[in-house]
């Protein structure tokens, strides 16, 4: 056995230990959710997560139309093995939703493990790629976060084709480029290809091989994709096939532009609270951003990733390539803003696909590898630590410029200033505390001894801070459409839902919303009401339409796990239950059952309160569900 076959068996050995480590880490920070009872399950994850989970598998429907292939949507998950061993083994929604998070972990770090050969690296590279605020931010879009998980173990087989393990890398590479194909969402796997094809093409120049080995690693890598494609093709064939009946069959470049990261949200990047959206002890700021998402991953792979191209010997060539691609990303997020996200609209696959910003995906992904080059870069003392605080000192001066410049221009953020909550101590003081703290560390470093044990010390205070600065991001911010109680102070409701039998003949019809659009299905008044915002949800299932026996067997285990959706929002109690059916206009068949709301005081402290003015969005974007800051999680 060859020492890079070695070293690949020995990366499955602390694969299983990152799953291990990442599984108690993510496990601890949604502890209280899983002791409260309660689904995390907000908007998508709850209309078409849960409902698919705890759906008996079914490859049809007559409820739709006069049939409908559930199979051949990717968000049913119907092929996705990951969720088919969750189910089979009785498992919770909530750990098969939080394993996402520790399965992009894990991989980011098997990645940076491989380039780098630390493992403290690559731990510290896994907190930056699963515990971003992007990933965070979209733990409502599952089937999104869970394609995404797979990204970095196919770039790890294409590292190991890389390395000549041609074999074993297209294995790698097949097996997790199904799997992302599977998990639910086409949009993200589209891109990572994209992604996949600039890290084979910027590899080869990386490392300047002979044209044999040149062509052959281009065989072996367009071999594997192909094949993981084909793996997946018994989803993605049927997809595209369903995909022409779509209301986006014809694809446009209002679609294709539409919610694109604006240019000044880049500015999350060293300074996430600047747009508000933030709770205090004092007040909660609104949000006066335009999208609800931000691009941050931490301050301290920002500030690594600035001083790696210059100063990480070993890995500065690697760590450009990375850094390049992340910029390169960051054009695409920005859609019909650059030069370059428009003339993307004619790439192969990219003008089906709303939300640009999703790029911003692969930005953490690239950047929480350049920092892991960095990182152990400077753990190693191959990096002069005289670069580190010199980026620390940029960083700090940008973010606090930008915010400056933000506050000047910027009239929504004048309010912010003038109203409670410290909004200057966050936007600007955060930043400069993150990076005065990281400059001292490195100081502070250059005294601790050259042995295993200061570099082992040096490498936990920095994944410690990295662990604080995100965590106290989750902390403040909400999620992406989190709602204010009333102005009253009243606390907020935690609603429970409870299978409730409706009759067969009960009348049906179609309710609107403030906007006229007819998007709901409503029934008698004390059955099935509007929720204030002009939609009516159904949860439950909705591929077990039209068997009510079916939807007995599925409300029976509802009842028997006592779960409930945990919401922040108007305490309705005219809200009494939605109908057990998928959210469309298109569903012509009734459920034998509803869910049943059942109010329940909760405690004020776990529930975001505006501080003035009427109940409304706080987080930005347009889901229609709510769900908690980390505080109620």
């Amino acid at each position: 056995m060859s020492a890079l076959q070695a070293a690949a068996r020995r990366d499955s050995v602390r694969l299983v230990a990152a799953f291990v480590g990442y599984s108690v880490f993510y496990g601890t920070f949604f502890l209280q959710s899983f002791l409260s009872g309660n689904y995390i399950a907000p908007s998508d994850s709850l209309d078409f997560g849960v409902a698919d989970y705890l759906s008996p598998p079914t490859y049809w429907t007559d409820g739709m139309y006069s049939g409908y292939p559930i199979a051949a949507d990717p968000q049913s998950l119907t092929w996705y093995p990951v969720m088919q061993v969750f189910r089979a083994i009785g498992a919770d929604w909530n750990l098969f939703l939080i394993a996402a998070y520790v399965i992009a972990s894990a991989t980011c770090f098997l990645l940076v493990r491989r380039l780098t050969g630390s493992s403290l690296a690559g731990a510290f590279s896994g907190f930056v790629c699963g515990f971003s605020a992007l990933m965070l931010g979209y733990i409502a879009n599952f089937n999104q976060i869970h394609a995404f998980a797979w990204v970095p173990l196919v770039l790890y087989g294409l590292q190991l084709i890389r390395e000549g393990l041609y074999r074993q890398g297209a294995a790698v590479t097949a097996a997790s480029t199904a799997l992302m194909w599977l998990a639910g969402h086409p949009q993200v796997p589209v891109y990572a290809m994209y992604v996949a094809a600039a890290v084979i093409g910027g590899s080869l120049v990386v490392d300047g091989v002979d044209k044999a080995t040149t062509w052959r690693r281009l065989r072996w890598s367009a071999f594997a994709l192909a094949l993981g494609f084909t793996l997946a093709a018994i989803e993605i064939v049927p997809m595209l096939e369903l995909s022409r009946f779509s209301g986006r069959a014809d694809s446009s470049f209002e679609l294709y532009a539409s919610s694109a990261l604006p240019p000044r949200e880049l500015l999350t990047l060293v300074a996430p609270f600047a747009f508000g959206g933030f709770w205090t002890p004092s007040a909660a700021l609104p949000y006066v951003g335009e999208t609800g998402d931000s691009a941050y991953i931490g301050l301290l792979p920002v500030v690594l990733v600035l001083a790696a191209p210059v100063a990480a010997h070993k890995y500065r060539r690697e760590a450009r390539l990375w850094a390049a691609i992340a910029i390169f990303e960051i054009l695409l997020s920005l859609g019909a803003a650059t030069p370059v996200g428009r003339l993307f609209f004619y790439a192969p696959g990219f003008s089906v696909f709303q939300a640009p910003l999703r790029h911003l995906f692969f930005v953490s992904l690239c950047l929480a590898v350049a920092a892991g080059l960095a990182f152990a870069g400077l753990i190693d003392r191959r990096e002069s630590p005289r670069s580190v605080p010199a980026a620390a000192a940029i960083t700090a001066i940008v973010a606090a410029v930008a915010v400056g410049l933000l506050m000047r221009n910027a009239p929504a953020v004048r309010p912010l200033m003038e109203g409670p909550g410290n909004y200057e101590r966050w936007a600007i003081g955060w930043p400069l505390l993150i990076c005065g703290l990281l400059a001292g560390l490195v100081v502070v470093a250059r005294m601790l001894p050259h042995r295993r044990g200061g570099v082992v010390a040096l490498a936990v205070l920095l994944i410690v801070v990295q662990i604080a600065d995100l965590a106290a991001l989750h902390y403040r911010l909400p999620g992406q459409a989190a709602r204010g109680a009333e102005s009253d102070g009243r606390a907020c409701a935690r609603r429970r839902w409870q299978p409730e039998p409706v009759s067969s003949a009960e009348p049906y019809t179609r309710v609107g919303n403030p906007g006229g659009q007819r998007d709901g299905l409503a029934g008698h008044s004390a059955v099935c009401r509007n929720h204030g915002d002009g939609s009516v949800r159904r949860y439950c299932t909705r591929r077990v339409v039209d068997r009510p026996s079916r939807n007995r067997s599925v409300c029976r285990r509802l009842r028997a796990r006592a779960r409930g959706f945990p919401a922040v929002g108007r305490a309705d109690a005219a809200a009494r239950s939605v109908a057990a059916t998928r959210e469309s206009p298109l569903l012509r068949q009734r459920s034998g059952y509803v869910l049943r709301l059942v109010e329940k005081p909760a405690s004020p402290a776990s529930c975001l309160v505006r501080a003035s003015g009427a109940a409304g969005r706080i987080g930005g974007g347009a889901q229609d569900h709510s769900y908690r800051t980390p505080r109620g999680w």
